[in-house]
């Protein structure tokens, strides 16, 4: 029951990041086109990924999610969702 509830929580939570906000989703708007982008010293280089590699991204965890819930290719599903 706790990886079923799991699972579905982790749909939910990336599913927000879909979900139109202010005219655009909320990746394109917290990361892709953020008003202020905080640094830290000597990791300047440190950038987010562009759109469309982002958006895969947020869906492959989406899907890890989905996967764990239904506990289909469960080992690969987690190990995927933890490092992800």
């Amino acid at each position: 029951m706790f990886r079923v509830a799991f699972g579905l929580v982790m749909v939910w939570s990336v599913a927000k990041y879909f979900w139109p906000q202010a005219g655009t989703n909320a990746i394109q708007f917290t990361y892709v086109q953020p008003a202020f982008l905080f640094g830290y010293p000597g990791f300047g280089w440190v950038q987010p990924w562009p759109e469309p590699l982002l958006s895969l991204w947020f869906a492959s965890i989406g899907v890890a999610g989905l996967l764990v819930a239904l506990g289909l290719w469960y080992r690969a599903a987690s190990v995927w969702l933890f490092l992800s």
